[in-house]
């Protein structure tokens, strides 16, 4: 892994704090009506410090199903996932992070980077949307690939990669799907019963 960082004259390279780095960060789940740059400017100082929010929309049309933010992080923690979105008069959204060109030396145990899962020695980070699955899987980090302007939908990695992103979101989701179709079969059974 290299982490470049500039410094400034008569600073020794001891000086320099390496605990930061930059990432394109991809943001996936934002309702259609918050994919503005400013909701990438909100959510990116959230992370840490926002260097780029790039604009979802050129000429008012919508170009991509996610934001695009350029943060730099503090990687001697864990690596945030994503976060819930509160909405009004709706449930909560898990709304998750894809970092891209992520190096390989990141612990699908901790989430921090810099060693492997084989070597941790931090507790297994749990998913907050189901604390029997693990937070960290090897589909937080995404190659950043140009489509060729012939094809159409993107090359075959781009697809397998969307297809991924719809598991993550599909599992995270699931839970709280399968408690609502639950919750309304036994309202369904009590109003059965309370009828004549």
């Amino acid at each position: 892994m290299v982490n470049l960082r500039l410094w400034r004259e008569g600073e020794s390279v001891f000086e320099v704090d390496h605990d930061f780095m930059e990432f394109w960060i991809q943001v996936h789940g934002i309702p259609h009506d918050l994919m503005k740059k400013e909701t990438g400017i909100v959510i990116g100082e959230m992370l840490g410090v926002l260097a780029e929010a790039e604009d979802p929309k050129v000429d008012g049309v919508l170009r991509r199903s996610y934001l695009r933010i350029r943060v730099s992080i503090n990687i001697t923690k864990a690596l945030p996932t994503g976060f819930w979105l509160d909405r009004e008069e709706m449930p909560p959204l898990w709304v998750f992070f894809k970092y891209e060109r992520l190096p390989d030396s990141y612990c699908f145990n901790c989430g921090i980077l810099g060693h492997e899962k084989k070597s941790c020695k931090n507790p297994t980070a749990m998913a907050c949307w189901d604390p029997s699955k693990k937070k960290y899987l090897p589909g937080l980090g995404i190659t950043q690939f140009r489509p060729n302007p012939t094809m159409r939908g993107g090359t075959s990695k781009q697809q397998g990669g969307k297809e991924a992103e719809e598991e993550q979101a599909r599992e995270q989701m699931g839970p709280r799907r399968e408690s609502g179709d639950e919750q309304s079969s036994e309202e369904s059974r009590i109003r059965a019963e309370q009828a004549p």
